[in-house]
């Protein structure tokens, strides 16, 4: 038969309707639900689902879903736990929902609400976790943590937790874990076989602080510190001790300690730290004249029988030239606790090196390596009728007619010849010096050598 016409209310069954609705990943507070649109598409410009707790569809929330190839696809959130939803399809056809008479039905199972977690006690290798949740655990619910080494979880290791079912709370010891590294942990709930995640934190590992410290003295500092947190460590040596090597990492800081305390203002790794202490000393150079000093050294601890204090000069730090000199005959205050000597065999202008030893119980312990430069030596003896004076001038201890004078000081040389006599012949170093004279004064800028001053004078005519 042709030419058959029917009218069908509300254009059914050629208007565009959802079918063959399914769901999964459903948790207490959302759902992702699927399903078929019948029908041309160019029917309908949308397409979604409708839900309400209650059949009627009073309140319902409607929320359009994403089509393709007439698969609907859909996510309610924000559900309340423990609850019967229903659920019904629609689609928007010249601007009018029309909604689907079959409708579908969940229930949202309850609340597997997890609390805070909470990450403390973090140390270079050791943390704790702590969780609480809101329901009450029946047989084969459980919880526990998660460990991951990205903050998508990727590949999480469970942590088995401890719980306390009255408090409904649990927790875990987290060891064996690798300072400066980074990890991210989750509370995790399971429910009639539905597991919950809770949200993921980070948590960076502190860095170990190593410390070796040798006798007569001590390190103390922080066993483990945050990343990029300061560190400060305080040496402190027994009485009559002092530091003796102390490094970082290998590298030597013994100079950067202040007041007994070095500080790292940033760690960004492990840290080593190893010190030693030995035997406090002093020693300081005074009087110091181009071939003669003073050497004033301080100790303090008690010297027994066949102990001894003592001094090392050398021109090089290492103290193994032949032209090493040691000192161990200084006169030695016990009750002061002190050593002197003067040593009248030095070299003009020589830089030298010194350091003071002390032998205990014949072990032999060396302090702090400190230098000096010896004065240079002039030479300027008086001739007949008349003077030299020279500026600045210090005597040597030596003899009359010898002088000294820093390194690099300026010397003015004043010829002062007698009445009616005038300045004959003048030489530096053997060098005619006579016609540079001013008004019988001759300056030398700098001082970097012994001097030989050679003047005479003769009767003016």
């Amino acid at each position: 038969m042709s030419g058959i016409q029917a009218e069908w209310k509300n254009g059914y069954p050629f208007t565009p309707y959802v079918v063959d609705m399914e769901y999964e990943n459903l948790t207490y507070s959302s759902i992702d639900l699927s399903g078929n649109v019948s029908g041309d598409s160019s029917k309908y410009t949308a397409a979604g689902f409708s839900y309400d707790i209650v059949n009627t569809f009073a309140n319902a929330v409607d929320v359009d879903g994403n089509v393709t190839d007439k698969v609907i696809t859909c996510s309610l959130e924000d559900l309340a736990p423990s609850t019967i939803y229903y659920v019904r399809g629609y689609t928007t056809v010249g601007g009018v929902k029309k909604y689907t008479k079959k409708m579908w039905i969940f229930t949202t199972p309850a609340a597997s609400e997890l609390g805070t977690l909470t990450i403390s006690e973090v140390t270079d290798t050791t943390l704790t976790l702590d969780c609480s949740y809101t329901v009450v655990l029946d047989t084969g619910d459980s919880v526990k943590f998660q460990q991951s080494a990205d903050a998508e979880f990727t590949t999480p290791a469970d942590i088995v937790a401890t719980v306390d079912t009255v408090n409904k709370t649990f927790t875990a010891d987290v060891t064996g874990l690798t300072s400066g590294a980074t990890y991210y942990y989750r509370a995790c709930i399971t429910i009639v076989s539905e597991t919950t995640n809770g949200d993921g934190q980070e948590v960076v590992m502190d860095w170990t602080v190593d410390v070796t410290e040798g006798d007569n003295g001590t390190i103390t500092c922080l066993e483990h510190v945050a990343n990029g947190d300061p560190l400060a460590i305080t040496l402190a040596a027994d009485t009559g001790y002092e530091v003796d090597a102390f490094t970082v990492n290998g590298v030597d800081k013994k100079s950067e300690i202040v007041n007994g305390v070095y500080t790292i203002t940033a760690v960004e790794d492990d840290v080593a730290l190893v010190g030693s202490f030995k035997p406090a000393l002093t020693l300081e150079i005074a009087n110091k004249e181009d071939k003669q000093a003073d050497f004033n050294g301080a100790y303090f601890l008690t010297l027994d029988v066949g102990d001894a204090v003592g001094i090392l000069i050398d021109t090089v730090n290492t103290f193994d030239s032949v032209g090493l000199i040691t000192i161990s005959d200084a006169t030695v205050d016990t009750d002061l606790k002190t050593f002197t000597k003067t040593y009248a065999s030095l070299t003009p202008g020589e830089t030298y090196f010194m350091k003071p030893f002390i032998t205990l119980n014949g072990a032999t312990t060396y302090g702090d390596i400190d230098t000096f430069t010896m004065a240079w030596e002039i030479t300027a003896a008086d001739p007949a009728n008349g003077a030299i004076t020279l500026n600045p001038s210090e005597q040597s201890s030596c003899c009359a007619d010898h002088f000294y004078i820093l390194d690099g000081e300026a010397l003015s040389i004043t010829l002062v010849p007698d009445e009616l006599y005038e300045v004959d012949t003048f030489t530096v170093d053997a060098v005619d010096k006579k016609a540079s004279l001013v008004e019988n004064v001759y300056t030398i800028e700098s001082v970097e050598d012994d001097v030989v001053i050679v003047a005479t004078f003769t009767l003016i005519t």
